[in-house]
């Protein structure tokens, strides 16, 4: 029969299965894993008798007050309020709100304490792919070039595609999903030995480990992740039938604790933190699924132009990659009108250019070379920075960016690049939280 999971779940889940990652990855840094960690919701599905079991004892375990199960970090995860859904019918939108409370004792606090700010820090101002399975069961999976790097690379856990020809081993599927990405600006080298990735196959969700590659179809080697390997790799084993693929963007509130109190001659402390989540299907865009906009000073126009980026040099994988906070667009066509008397003098136009403008806006960050100049040049009126007057270092109203947008969603990653100039002016504002932002407007140019 199949399960659905309540929208809750995909909150809890993307929680827990961070947590067990960043375990397996920092094992004496962070807490996680079902033996260390477990967050329970009172909503998840349980597909097993020892799970049904484990269910009940947990829970009495909390209802008591009690730390019996051994568990480290013991905590609830609730929605205060009913998630509402966004009344369309072509699209599933589900804002909400949810508080964790994780019971520990008072000497594992420090490390509770790291742990959940790591997590937050790993999460926040991202957008994560989740799976169901018909079972109800939900699986975090990652998404292509998602973290913190400047680098735009493949990471262990990433989903990178559906393998739908029955025929095409994974060898050949793998080889050319990373010429496809290689040619996108995904750096080849990411690929390691030991790295793991998740795939669709004839509509199951399937987890390989890359043993080995060097960059050739001959010279890859894989398993296929069974339930005996899956424990020792800290990613979930998974052989089951999918029935959705959702997105889920997050953000958070900061963290707070509780006075210690004494339980059965033991001190603990509850650690509260919580925040709010969009949960959407797969076709609903985010604004988050724009991984990360990179940007390059290719020219600048004058009547002798002048070269700023060699035509070697100008890619994804050289630009200097910028996170915005907001990016509106338009698209403005000039029209011109016309009135006939044979029409009832309704007007018919006639559109004879079109201007199109990507803003950003940008915290101010000015270890980031570029955000730095632009601040100087709009505060001050400062065209090249210290004693550095290259064309790296200079700012005009007459250069030529490139600048690249990277897309991806469920293994579909996409580089959308165009060449653009700043037009009108760059704001400068502080926020009512006293953060210094930059408002870039940008006019997409033609390429003559």
């Amino acid at each position: 029969m199949l399960k659905k999971a309540f929208p809750i779940d995909f909150v809890r889940q993307v929680l827990e299965q961070t947590l067990m990652e960043e375990h397996f990855d920092n094992p004496l840094k962070y807490f996680g894993g079902k033996e260390q960690v477990n967050l329970f919701s009172f909503y998840e599905q349980l597909q097993k008798e020892d799970e049904v079991n484990r269910y009940v004892k947990i829970y009495r375990d909390l209802v008591k007050q009690q730390n019996r199960s051994g568990i480290i970090m013991n905590g609830t995860i609730v929605a205060p309020e009913n998630p509402t859904i966004t009344n369309l019918w072509d699209s599933l939108i589900i804002p909400l709100t949810f508080t964790c409370a994780f019971r520990v004792k008072l000497a594992d606090r420090d490390l509770a304490i790291n742990t959940i700010n790591n997590l937050i820090e790993v999460l926040k101002g991202k957008k994560y792919d989740i799976v169901e399975l018909e079972s109800g069961k939900l699986i975090k999976v990652g998404t292509i070039a998602n973290d913190n790097r400047n680098s735009i690379r493949i990471n262990s856990r990433d989903f990178i595609g559906k393998r739908e020809n029955s025929s095409t081993s994974i060898a050949t599927f793998l080889h050319t999903t990373l010429d496809n990405l290689s040619s996108l600006g995904v750096s080849r080298t990411s690929i390691s030995n030991n790295l793991y990735y998740f795939e669709d196959y004839d509509n199951h969700l399937k987890a390989v480990k890359v043993k080995s590659y060097s960059g050739s179809l001959q010279t890859i080697t894989y398993d296929l992740l069974n339930e005996n390997t899956a424990s020792e790799e800290g990613i979930y084993y998974i052989d089951e039938v999918i029935s959705s693929k959702y997105k889920l963007s997050l953000s958070f509130d900061s963290i707070r604790c509780d006075e210690p109190y004494n339980l059965n001659a033991d001190k603990y402390i509850v650690i509260y933190f919580g925040g709010s989540a969009t949960l959407t299907d797969i076709n609903t865009v985010l604004g988050n699924d724009l991984i990360k906009v990179g940007l390059i000073k290719k020219e600048i126009k004058a009547k002798i132009g002048i070269e700023i980026t060699s035509v070697a040099q100008d890619k994804l994988s050289n630009a200097t990659i910028l996170e915005p906070l907001e990016m509106p667009s338009g698209a403005n066509a000039d029209t011109q009108i016309s009135q006939l008397l044979s029409n009832k003098f309704i007007t018919n136009s006639h559109s004879d250019n079109l201007s199109i403008s990507n803003q950003y806006t940008f915290v101010l960050d000015r270890s980031i070379p570029i955000l730095d100049q632009w601040f100087k040049y709009t505060r001050y009126g400062i065209v090249a920075n210290g004693e550095d007057k290259s064309y790296q270092n200079y700012v005009s109203p007459n250069i030529i960016y490139h600048i690249f947008e990277v897309w991806c969603s469920f293994g579909n990653f996409e580089v959308i690049d165009y060449h653009a100039k700043i037009v009108e002016s760059i704001d400068i504002e502080n926020t009512e939280s006293d953060i210094l932002t930059l408002t870039i407007p940008f006019q997409v140019q033609g390429e003559n």
